[in-house]
């Protein structure tokens, strides 16, 4: 809470605190000719548990050939057991990535792990979805 409030004599007053809760995704983008994606403003990440979902977030981060980032974002939400991932493409660049991997407040929750030849992408207008195996 923030802010200033004035509570009168013999009078009460209620004070509402929201948890935000800390999300680091980290990410490899693919070495392939095409595989680099924009670094923001592109890609919509919402992720997905058992008792709810986080808003979309723009998670600005590098998305060079070959390059591990990671972005980070608060939510109040509190989504239960991480299951998976929507990553929403928004423009006519598509972005491959070779691995994946989500933080909840600093613990390892998620991961999915491709490889050379076994990748996800995200093509132009599209939504991808990946489920974790962690």
């Amino acid at each position: 809470w923030q802010g200033t409030s004035t509570v009168s004599d013999y009078k009460t007053a209620t004070i509402n605190f929201e948890y935000l809760v800390n999300y680091q995704i980290t990410h490899t983008t693919g070495t392939g000719e095409h595989h680099d994606g924009t670094n923001s403003g592109a890609y919509l990440f919402t992720l997905i548990g058992t008792a709810g979902e986080t808003a979309e977030h723009d998670c600005s981060a590098n998305r060079a050939r070959g390059v591990t980032a990671h972005c980070t974002f608060q939510a109040p939400a509190d989504i239960g057991k991480l299951k998976g991932m929507r990553v929403k493409n928004k423009s006519d660049n598509t972005w491959v990535f070779v691995s994946m991997s989500v933080q909840i407040d600093g613990v390892l929750k998620g991961r999915w792990q491709g490889t050379s030849t076994v990748f996800s992408t995200v093509p132009d207008y599209k939504t991808a979805t990946i489920n974790f195996d962690h």
